[in-house]
Formats: C-alpha cells, sequence, structure tokens
C-alpha cells in the first residue's frame, strides 16, 4: 500500500510538471522538466522565443547632390531677384532620415530629420519654373539641420479586396484594403498627397525642374523649405479618390524680400484650402490615373495693377508698393493631373493648370499658366525608386497679367517677386540620388540619373 501510494503521487507529480513544461515551451523559454525524462518522453520546443515585428520600426535615408550652371546671356532688363546676367554656378547637397514607428492599428508617426546645405541659382530667384527641386528659397554656404516632416498618419479600412504594401519612404509594409480612409496630420508637404504623379513627382528620383515635378500653377503651402503645419483626408472609394487638405501659408508671399517669408503664419489667419477627385481606369489593359487639384489661398496678398499704379504714382519700388497695396482676399487655382502606364518599363505624364494671375503668387512659383508633359523609361522595373533614362519633359509658363502691361513693366516686378519669368535658360548638369537603407525586398542600392533639361519660360508680351 505505501509503495503503491508513493507510486501514485509519483506520476501525479511527474504529469503536472509535465503539463507546465508544456506551457512554459509554448512561451518560448527552453526548459525542460520532467524527474528520469528520457528522449522518448522529453517535451519537445516547437516554438522559438517570441521576437518583435521587425516592421513596428521604420528607417531608411537618402543623400542627394546636385550642381547647376549657365553661361553668360542677354539681359536687357535685371531685377534684384533676376539671373544674374553674367553666369553661375551652383551646387545643392542633403542628408536626409525616415523614421516611423507604429502606434497602433492602422496609426503610424514620422520624422524626417535632415542635414542641407548650399544654394539654388541666383538663391532660387529669376526664373518662373525653376530649375532645381532641390533647391530651396534658402541658402548657406555651411550644413545646417532641421526637421523637415513629423506627423502621424491613420489608416481605416473599410473593406473590399486587400492590397500588399511594400516597405519604402515613409511607409511601412503591409496590406490595407482598397476601400479606406487615410487621416494625416503635423508638419509635411502638401505635394506628399496632392498633385502626385508616379513618373513626375520627386526631384530625388524623376525631374528636377519645379513646374514639370508638379503643375506649375499650383501655390501650394509651405514655409521657405516647403513644408507646412495642416492636416488632410482621404477616402478611397473603388476607382475614386476624394481628398481635402487645410495647410498653413507663410506669415508672407514668399516673393517679396520680407523676413517673415520663410516662416510660417504662426496665427494660421494666412490659410490654403486645398481639394483632389481622382480616378483610376485602365487604358489597354495598362492602368492610368487622372485627378483634378484646385485650391484656394486666403491671405493679405497685393494686385499687379494696384501695386503698379502706386509705384508710378509715387515712385516707390516695385517691391515695396507690392507690399503696400496688400489686402486680405483670395487667389484660386485648379490643375489637370495625368498618368498613364504604357508598359512596366514606359510610361507618359501631362499636367495643365491655370491660378489667378491678377494676384501676387504666396509661396510657389511665379506661373498662372502652365501646360507640360513627357515620359519616363523605368530601366529597372520591379526595384521601387530606381534609375530612370531618357526621361523627357516639356514644360510652358504663359504668365497673362490682365489687362496685358508693358514689358518694362514685367521686368520692374522682377524686384517684387521672383524674377517675374526672366527670358533666359538654365541646364541641368548631374543629380545623383543614392538610398542608403533601401526598402525591404528591393535592391541593395540604386542610383538615379536625372534628364538634363532645357526650361525656357515664355514672357508675357
Amino acid at each position: 500500500m505505501g509503495v503503491e501510494f508513493f507510486e501514485d503521487q509519483r506520476q501525479e507529480m511527474i504529469a503536472a510538471i509535465r503539463a507546465i513544461t508544456e506551457d512554459v515551451s509554448a512561451d518560448g523559454l527552453n526548459y525542460q522538466f520532467g524527474y528520469g525524462a528520457t528522449a522518448a518522453n522529453a517535451p519537445l520546443v516547437t516554438k522559438a522565443p517570441a521576437t518583435p515585428d521587425p516592421d513596428n520600426i521604420n528607417f531608411h535615408a537618402q543623400t542627394t547632390f546636385v550642381w547647376q550652371g549657365f553661361p553668360a546671356f542677354r539681359s536687357p532688363f535685371a531685377g534684384a531677384q533676376s539671373l544674374p546676367g553674367g553666369g553661375e554656378g551652383r551646387e545643392t547637397w542633403d542628408v536626409t532620415l525616415y523614421a516611423g514607428a507604429r502606434l497602433w492599428h492602422g496609426a503610424e508617426v514620422w520624422a524626417n530629420p535632415e542635414i542641407d546645405q548650399g544654394h539654388g541659382l541666383s538663391d532660387t530667384h529669376g526664373v518662373a519654373g525653376f530649375a532645381s527641386g532641390e533647391s530651396y528659397k534658402l541658402g548657406f554656404d555651411y550644413p545646417y539641420a532641421r526637421v523637415q516632416r513629423y506627423f502621424v498618419r491613420q489608416t481605416i479600412d473599410l473593406g473590399d479586396e486587400t492590397e500588399k504594401v511594400d516597405a519604402d519612404i515613409n511607409q511601412f509594409a503591409g496590406s490595407q484594403t482598397a476601400n479606406r480612409i487615410v487621416l494625416t496630420a503635423g508638419r509635411f508637404y502638401v505635394l506628399d498627397i496632392f498633385d502626385t504623379n508616379k513618373y513626375a513627382n520627386n526631384s530625388k528620383s524623376d525631374f528636377l525642374n519645379w513646374s514639370v515635378i508638379n503643375a506649375g500653377s499650383f501655390d501650394f503651402a509651405g514655409d521657405a523649405w516647403s513644408t507646412s503645419y495642416g492636416a488632410a483626408a482621404e477616402w478611397y472609394q473603388g476607382p475614386w479618390t476624394l481628398r481635402g487638405g487645410i495647410f498653413d501659408m507663410s506669415a508672407t508671399p514668399a516673393g517679396a524680400m520680407s523676413p517673415l517669408r520663410a516662416v510660417l503664419d504662426p496665427t494660421f489667419r494666412q490659410f490654403e484650402l486645398v481639394g483632389e477627385i481622382e480616378n483610376r481606369y485602365a487604358l489597354w489593359g495598362q492602368p492610368g490615373k487622372i485627378k483634378v487639384t484646385g485650391f484656394l489661398i486666403r491671405g493679405k496678398m497685393g494686385n499687379y495693377q494696384n501695386a503698379l499704379a502706386l509705384s508710378q504714382a509715387t515712385g516707390l519700388n516695385a517691391s515695396d508698393a507690392l507690399a503696400a497695396v496688400r489686402t486680405y482676399q483670395s487667389r484660386p487655382g485648379v490643375s489637370v493631373n495625368l498618368e498613364q502606364q504604357v508598359t512596366e518599363t514606359v510610361g507618359l505624364f501631362a499636367r495643365a493648370g491655370w491660378a489667378d494671375g491678377n494676384v501676387e503668387p504666396w509661396d510657389n512659383t511665379d506661373i498662372d499658366r502652365t501646360i507640360e508633359a513627357g515620359g519616363s523609361l523605368n530601366a529597372s522595373p520591379g526595384t521601387g525608386r530606381t534609375t530612370r533614362l531618357a526621361s523627357q519633359a516639356s514644360s510652358m509658363a504663359f504668365p497673362a497679367p490682365t489687362p496685358p502691361i508693358s514689358m518694362p513693366e514685367v521686368w520692374a516686378l522682377s524686384s517684387a517677386t521672383d524674377g517675374y519669368h526672366i527670358r533666359g535658360w538654365s541646364r541641368s548638369l548631374r543629380l545623383i540620388t543614392a538610398t542608403l537603407f533601401p526598402p525591404r525586398q528591393k535592391s541593395a542600392s540604386t542610383i538615379s540619373s536625372s534628364p538634363i533639361l532645357l526650361t525656357t519660360p515664355i514672357a508675357a508680351q
């Protein structure tokens, strides 16, 4: 009896220890318990120690160097912000870190610290469709650091087919439904969401010219580095997407040499509303998109005719006259954006836009009429943002102040704005972009070479 009792107790203890072992093994601990365990009855650990999802944190980095120059050209009219007629060469360089973390289901937070250095041609003045999207309206000889973006994004799935999403710059790998709502708030580029185009949208991997990578007439909100505080909402439903956003403008229009042109309005009284509708379709089995984007700026802006009248009546210089006639008013604009894939390696794009040319532009270019068209050849399909070769684009800017004013008056306004469509040219010589931390499941690195562009904005006659 005593022996049998102790044997029963021993078997119960062994069974209890084995049960504990199974629980511990399920939690990923590589411990084995069991009195007298042998190879035949020892518990097996079949699950490796738990590790965090590697895509809960996302890092990418990118560096871009651009050198541009132009030879001497005849310049019968010149203002304080005109291209120098004697020729010039300038360079810009930047290094950007794209860091993100998942917060909760569908939510992400991103920050993009950046080091910048260099100047645009004529300190990014003198050409309506400026020659380099890598240059800002403030330049420095020495490197400096700032945080370009910091924002939160929330994606709410609404159903329908599930789409795979690859990891990329400011984008986590994962999946999303075709129908969804996306909310974004913080400091970011208006062009991260609006007027995007697969083939002409990024100066680091597509084209350099301001009026090619986006609609030249789109006067989007942004400080001297083109970022703004704001919020945007996107609603994807079937082949359609509706977008809307509100963004803070600079404290004063960027064209005139105001000390506040580089900073955002802390009161948010100068602001911009942006709306967009997009339709996705297939043409001969190839995907395409068409978008219509509209904007409305509210703020203290000057009227060109009033500024000219004041300047002629008082002798005040054009820049001061334009600032003196600023009143709180609206500036509207609209553009159409088309992208069409031809093959996996060839794509076409086109844009056309209009903005009110009677009122001074605020944060972007001095263009109120624009037409552009071009193509892209992707030599390495399936590797993300890859090399684009033999890309070509044409861009035209038609400044048409109403009523028409004479050429000397137009050139006089170059002191008040960004050179107001100087008749000249600039040539982009070289752009190299290196992806230091590439997206997962993509090529280890990519080298992007920009096309050589010749842009000649057409001045008003």
